[in-house]
């Protein structure tokens, strides 16, 4: 088995992730913003889906899927569900260390269009609420 094959998958709109990072990145209060927490927790979760197919899974890959689970499917319609099943399928695989061969590589390029989607439809930088530290504090009081 090639391994460039199985861990080298290219990313779709990686263009578009990477200009919205750059793009969240420079702005004053963009690494503060939940659109930054949903790009730069996808792109972390398909650095380790790719680089090293899971292995080195752990909490805070935990919290990113939570944090995706939350707030990703808003807006997204009938394709909230899918994005749920998604993102459970990445969970399953990370957790697994891809020992049982299931990668979610498809999974992992289907969230790219929606993150790019997500964001595009909320442009305005979307703030922690006041006295709360970090984006996993709030996933309770809205995931659906």
């Amino acid at each position: 088995m090639n391994l460039r094959k199985l861990f080298g998958k290219k990313l779709p709109p990686g263009v578009e992730l990477k200009s919205l990072y750059e793009k969240l990145s420079d702005e004053i209060d963009g690494p503060a913003s939940l659109q930054y927490a949903v790009v730069d927790g996808y792109l972390g979760l398909r650095s380790q889906a790719n680089r090293d197919g899971w292995m080195n899974w752990s909490g805070w890959y935990e919290e990113t899927v939570d944090i995706l689970r939350a707030y990703l499917p808003e807006g997204a319609g009938v394709e909230a569900g899918r994005i749920r099943k998604d993102l459970d399928a990445i969970r399953e695989a990370g957790e697994t260390g891809a020992d049982e061969g299931r990668f979610a590589y498809e999974e992992v390029d289907r969230l790219a269009l929606d993150v790019v989607a997500w964001c595009n439809t909320n442009q305005k930088l979307i703030l922690l609420p006041e006295g709360v530290d970090s984006w996993i504090d709030t996933v309770g009081k809205c995931e659906g």
